[in-house]
């Protein structure tokens, strides 16, 4: 017959560095020389983590890179259907809004996109020597529902 799992990871010694270490989810956590309070502090609170996320298997695990150009297609499928395609009207609004953040932004990662990366957007838009109510009808060219 067998052995039942362990309901909670177990605290234990690494005996080459002598540090505290638990494994979640077949990912080591060091959490400080063995022994001490801080690193029994430190195991609760993973530990606390793990049981209010479920248990899941892949805890502490990255989650999945979304690409600013995998954002940029499913958006535009999104408009087209809603919009309507061609080259005028919104649709075609959006598109030219978007260029800029395809031709700078296309392979960076979507959660990392912030006030930097649109001030370097509004500056690109700037050099094109575009008025200043082009740029900001660009910058808000969306106004209909999200998905």
């Amino acid at each position: 017959m067998a052995r039942p799992r362990k309901l909670i990871p177990a605290y234990t010694k690494h005996r080459a560095s002598g540090q505290a270490v638990v494994c979640i989810g077949g990912k080591d956590y060091y959490l400080g020389p063995h022994g001490t309070k801080a690193s029994k502090l430190e195991y609760d609170r993973l530990i606390l983590e793990w049981v209010s996320a479920g248990r899941p298997a892949n805890f502490g695990a990255p989650e999945s890179v979304l690409l600013i150009s995998q954002l940029l297609v499913a958006y535009l499928r999104y408009a087209k259907a809603y919009y309507g395609g061609g080259l005028r009207g919104e649709y075609a609004n959006i598109l030219n809004a978007l260029k800029p953040l395809k031709e700078l932004f296309c392979r960076t990662n979507a959660a990392v996109f912030g006030p930097l990366q649109l001030k370097a957007i509004l500056e690109q838009l700037i050099g094109q020597k575009l008025c200043r109510t082009t740029i900001n009808s660009r910058k808000s060219s969306h106004r209909g529902p999200m998905p």
